[in-house]
């Protein structure tokens, strides 16, 4: 199971523990250049709303940085989302086939 989500703290990992019966949480990074990110958002964001993800994204990416709650973290500049998704897979699974 895949679950997009914004993980901030130790804590949200462990809600998600506590109410997904015997699971094991990966947890994976995705990072960019803070310009990257912000292209991106000007594709599905305007104005104010903007504004407040890219200031958002930089802080997200300074509390990642010293909290190192990941698992493995996943480089998408110049990568298409099929690009990542196997990059993610082999790191998930490793010594599998993405494509089997």
């Amino acid at each position: 199971m895949i679950i997009p989500n914004v993980i901030e703290n130790r804590e949200e990992i462990e809600k998600f523990k506590s109410v997904i019966p015997n699971s094991h949480i990966t947890v994976v990074r995705l990072t960019a250049e803070d310009s990257t990110l912000h292209k991106r958002l000007e594709h599905r964001e305007v104005d104010e709303a903007l504004m407040w993800h890219k200031n958002r994204a930089s802080e997200l990416r300074e509390q990642f940085e010293q909290r190192k709650l990941e698992n493995f973290v996943i480089d998408t500049e110049n990568k298409s989302i099929t690009e990542v998704a196997e990059e993610v897979i082999s790191k998930w699974f490793p010594g599998e086939n993405a494509e089997s």
